[in-house]
């Protein structure tokens, strides 16, 4: 069975057991020391890896390749799309808090 994890989990390197990842989230990675960065990664049996920009989308419920986008010319860097990733919300819990807030309103 797969588990997600991060892979900088209380500002320690490597993988942290027990420690699993509850959320995507923006890490800078050129100044990780400072920041805590780090990544998403996934473990199934002794194998790990980092999860790539479709499953982190997957992940908040966007289409595939959502962030895949021309920018200057070519199309966007991993780097970014995991940023862009991380500092946005999962698509189906927006939707399901804008219902609630729109029902509470409604019976206002």
């Amino acid at each position: 069975m797969p588990v997600a994890f991060d892979c900088k989990a209380s500002g320690r390197n490597g993988f942290g057991v027990g420690e699993i990842a509850s959320t995507q989230r923006a890490m800078g990675h050129s100044d990780s020391h400072q920041n805590g960065g780090g990544h998403q990664a996934v473990m199934a049996g002794a194998a790990v890896r980092r999860l790539t920009p479709r499953e982190c989308e997957r992940l908040q419920d966007f289409p595939d390749d959502y962030t895949l986008v021309p920018y200057r010319g070519r199309m966007m860097a991993d780097g970014p799309r995991y940023q862009m990733l991380g500092n946005s919300m999962a698509r189906c819990v927006m939707v399901w808090l804008g219902r609630r807030i729109q029902m509470v309103e409604s019976m206002a």
